[in-house]
Parts: structure tokens; sequence; C-alpha cells
């Protein structure tokens, strides 16, 4: 049996692409899901099997969330028996309920691959390494987290001031990726084809969506955010004829309030997508000419489609100057994406390059699982 755990709609759509060819080779394939903003309908189909777990994270307080892991941790035990012909595919650590399930499945003898989670979530910290020093919190936090049924081994690498939670490299088989990466990790690295779904999206010249993110949470302050994001919206706006602004899915009421009463004060033309689901899902209903952002992974995951990404980050001069963003920078300059030089730049006609370099795709991910490296 295949199992795909996922926690968003990003995953869900990479790992529905994967879907035929796995059925092709007489695959059974099962579902895994930890929702963070999984908001689509019909999840299910598809797949043989449907596990559904809650994260224990739904609030701010680490400790209460800590006590729930164990609870979490019972009914996983429960309904998940793997067995060492089984293979599961994670797309991110950064839930710790992911590094429970994942070690279930290690114990059982069974394959556990990474998947690469939308882009820059996968290439960020396989590339970088995390050299930061854990402030006191973190090092508590850290330290109640290797106290959880499986997690003593669990490592925790700190980048640009964010913490990621690494599964040891043994537990590990390997890294699917779309792109070249070269890791800072002991892992194999292995590139995928990609299974496009949008070669025959239309596009709406003259339209741009952009796609918030929650820049205000790690990389600039609140007042940052709103000077730098009226001068993207403002450049957008003259140089797009219908620009449409969609929140991140994850946007909590408080900040999505206050970015829509900042938009209707000051860009009153600019279009709201209040949807939550993922652009992945709405790009067809859309048709956008360039979809825009500092950074998002859907820029990245409509290769195959002729939208063009257009990434903002560097216009940002507290943003570009991070580390983070810096190694972002290489990243796309080695995939040959065009930045833009300035706000007087974002307009129709824009061109990235970013689709047209791309790095040898070995194999699908049916014939990676049937004749494993």
């Amino acid at each position: 049996m295949i199992y795909f755990l996922v926690n968003n709609d990003y995953q869900l759509v990479d790992a529905r692409q994967h879907l035929p060819g796995l059925n092709n080779e007489g695959f059974a394939t099962s579902l895994i899901e930890v929702p963070h903003c999984l908001n689509t309908e019909n999840r299910g189909e598809g797949f043989s099997n449907v596990y559904s777990f809650s994260s224990p994270l739904k609030s701010h307080r680490w400790l209460g969330a800590w006590a729930r892991y164990f609870y979490a941790w019972k009914k996983i035990a429960r309904s998940l028996r793997p067995t060492s012909c089984d293979v599961l595919f994670v797309y991110t650590e950064f839930e710790l309920l992911n590094h429970f399930i994942a070690r279930q499945f290690k114990r059982a003898g069974a394959r556990v691959y990474l998947v690469e989670d939308g882009g820059f979530a996968t290439y960020i910290p396989l590339s970088l390494p995390g050299d930061e020093t854990l402030s006191l919190k973190e090092r508590v936090v850290a330290a109640m987290t290797k106290k959880l049924p499986g997690l003593k081994d669990t490592q925790f690498h700190k980048v640009n001031g964010v913490v990621f939670p690494w599964l040891p490299d043994a537990q590990i088989d390997g890294v699917f990726v779309y792109r070249h990466i070269c890791s800072v990790r002991q892992l194999p690295v292995l590139h995928l084809r990609r299974h496009s779904t949008y070669k025959h999206v239309k596009r709406q010249h003259g339209r741009v969506i952009f796609l918030n993110e929650r820049m205000y949470d790690f990389y600039q302050t609140p007042f940052q955010y709103f000077e730098g994001l009226g001068r993207i919206i403002t450049g957008l706006t003259q140089g797009f004829d219908e620009v449409f602004f969609k929140f991140h899915p994850s946007e909590v009421s408080e900040w999505s309030d206050r970015i829509r009463d900042f938009l209707k004060e000051n860009h009153p033309a600019v279009r709201l997508i209040e949807d939550k689901r993922g652009i992945e899902i709405l790009v067809d209903q859309y048709q956008p000419e360039v979809l825009a952002s500092y950074f998002s992974a859907a820029l990245l995951n409509l290769d195959g489609s002729e939208i063009e990404p257009m990434y903002l980050y560097h216009l940002i001069d507290e943003i570009a100057s991070q580390k983070v963003f810096v190694q972002v920078t290489a990243l796309l300059q080695q995939w040959g994406y065009k930045f833009v030089d300035g706000f007087d730049e974002l307009g129709r006609g824009y061109h990235s390059g970013l689709f047209e370099s791309r790095s040898p795709q070995v194999d699908s991910l049916a014939q990676l699982v049937k004749y494993p490296r």
C-alpha cells in the first residue's frame, strides 16, 4: 500500500497528480490527513482508504498541545497498522504529528520518503544549515518535545529565526524534488518528473493575482508589512488591467479584516478572492496571466502552465537582506529566473524564464517506488 500524508490543499493536489501512474503500476493508495489548510471537498476520492487525525497545535498554547499529542499518538497507533511492504510519502516535517506517523511506518520496516512541499518550504531547510542558537523558550519546547513518544531523536534546526523540526536522516529513505538542490542533509535526493494538470489553463492577458503571505509573522513588523504591501499593490495596479488579491489560506480573521480594510481604503479597484482553497484549485476559474507573491509555493507549482510567476520579496529591502531570502535568490538564479528590477516593471507581458531551465527529471514516482534506488 502507498500512503500519502498531507496537511494542506497543495499537498493533496500533488498527491493526486501521482495517482494515475501508481494505479497503472498496480499500487493501491491511501490518504492520511492531518489538516492545517485542507479545504478541498471529496478529499478521499481516488484513494482506497482515508485516515484523518487532528493536529494538537490547534491553539497557540504549547503546554496544552504537548498534552494532546499523547492522545493523538494513541489514536494513530490504533488506526494505522503499516507493514514492511508499505511506502509512506510525507510532505513536511514541520507538523510533529507527521513525525509520529513516519516513525510508526519506519518501525514496521516500511519505506518513508519526503516529497517536495511546494518548493521553498522544502528547498530552504534542505539547502541551509540550521546553525542559529535556540532561545531559552525554544530549548524548553525542544526538550519537552523529545519527551513525547517516538520523538526523542527529533532534531531542531533554526534558520532565519524559524525553528524547523527534522526527523533523523536515518528515518528517511530519500527526498523527492522537482528541481536540483544540493542538500545539507545526508539524504538521497531523487528528481521527479512533474505531471502538470495545468497545460490547458487559459490566460486572461492583463490579469494578475497577488497571493498574500503572512510576512508579518516572521519577516516584517506590521508597519513594514503594510508599507511594503502598499508599494506592491500600487505597482501591480499601474501595470495590469485587473488585480486580484487572495488571502493566505491560514490567514486569521483579525489579519484578514485589517488587510481588507487597508485595501478598500487605499486600493478600491483591487478585487478580493475570499475562497480559502489553494490557488492550484482556483487557477482555472480566474485564468491569470501572472501570479505574483513574495515567495509563495504556488509560483513554482504551476510549472506546465503558461502562467508566469512573479517574485516580489527582493523589492523590499528588509526582506531581501535576510538570510533565508538571500538563499531564495541564489536558488532562483540557479534555475534561470529573471527578476524584475523595480516596482515600475510590474506589468503585462512579463516573462520569468523560470520554467525553461529544468533539472534532469529522472522518473515518475511510480517508477521510483517500483524500482527503488
